[in-house]
């Protein structure tokens, strides 16, 4: 008796579905594998995280990270408070001259970075997802360096 997984004959006769189960099982194991070889490129290509020193460039407000403030949120006043309000995109530029761009998240109300003003900063790699641009299947996002704390940054101008 041959035994169901090395009988080819399973491709030509009425046992179809067994045919399409064993191909979604490779499938499986085969992305099984490839995702922790893409874990491993993505830890060599971007590090979880990186330390960077340099002046403040640019200080750049995107709405297209920021969520919609609904109803709910303008009856009890969330609108002006993360994660609701407000995301900018930063360039810290060494004296080298290579800038890193990293995001950071504050209140509208809160003064945040100050341009021009030199900075030593801790960046962690994470996922940012473009709230103003979801539609009813998925929200776009990329993975970028994030300030997560305020203990993560300090200023160091002289």
């Amino acid at each position: 008796m041959k035994s169901a997984l090395w009988d080819f004959t399973l491709f030509t006769e009425r046992r179809w579905w067994q045919a399409i189960a064993l191909a979604l099982w490779a499938v499986l194991i085969v992305a099984s594998f490839t995702g922790c070889w893409f874990n491993r490129l993505n830890d060599s290509i971007m590090a979880p995280t990186k330390v960077v020193s340099g002046t403040i460039t640019t200080v750049r407000r995107d709405e297209s990270y920021e969520a919609i403030c609904g109803i709910k949120a303008h009856i009890y006043k969330q609108c002006d408070d993360v994660p609701i309000c407000c995301a900018y995109q930063i360039g810290i530029t060494n004296e080298a001259g290579h800038t890193d761009w990293v995001f950071a998240f504050w209140p509208r109300y809160a003064l945040g970075l100050e341009r021009g003003r030199h900075i030593l900063a801790t960046l962690h790699r994470d996922q940012v997802i473009q709230f103003g641009r979801c539609n009813a299947y998925m929200c776009p996002s990329d993975v970028a360096y994030v300030i997560e704390r305020d203990e993560d940054w300090r200023y160091t101008d002289p």
